[in-house]
């Protein structure tokens, strides 16, 4: 079975197919619709087709992207406002009639490096990224830890990451 992994950025969506190894097969950018919910779906899941398309199979299909999600599912994205306050997973299980993992952008990469990457063999391995917005993950022996580590403002570094915890809920 194919698995894609979908990198979502605020500039481009970047599609790679692997293969049951994990080895990456093929990968392709396209640019991210930012100001329009349907649309941005809709790219989504014409990536997802091409790559089921060449594949010859229904793929799985994970999502890194920017931002967090609530307790009810919804995102907080500035890089993709179009997609604050929707229920991402949901809409593209819909579209796509299969599961749809979608995961913080900065969680992915931690998880990542810890397994397969330069982290690999090392019992803690944390990732950040600082751009427009600063997050990290943590790994712990392999798995992620199960707290987020997010800066929600935009390009505000002074606010540095700081760990939510589990009972922590965000409104938008």
């Amino acid at each position: 079975m194919a698995v894609y992994g979908l990198d979502i950025g605020g500039t481009k969506i970047e599609t790679a197919i692997f293969n049951d190894n994990l080895e990456q097969q093929q990968s392709w950018r396209i640019t991210t619709p930012t100001d329009d919910y349907q649309q941005f779906l809709h790219a989504i899941y014409q990536q997802v087709i091409k790559a089921d398309e060449l594949t010859g199979c229904q793929g799985a299909v994970g999502i890194g992207m920017p931002g967090i999600v609530n307790d009810e599912g919804k995102v907080l994205s500035a890089n993709v406002p179009c997609a604050t306050g929707k229920v991402i997973a949901n809409d593209l299980q819909a579209l796509l009639k299969r599961p749809v993992a979608i995961l913080n952008d900065t969680r992915c990469f931690a998880l990542s490096e810890a397994n397969g990457g330069a982290g690999e063999g090392y019992s803690r391995v944390f990732g950040a990224i600082v751009g427009t917005g600063a997050a990290g993950g943590m790994c712990i022996d392999g798995t992620l830890f199960n707290q987020g580590l997010v800066c929600r403002e935009s390009t505000a570094i002074y606010h540095c990451l700081h760990i939510c915890s589990k009972n922590t809920s965000y409104r938008f």
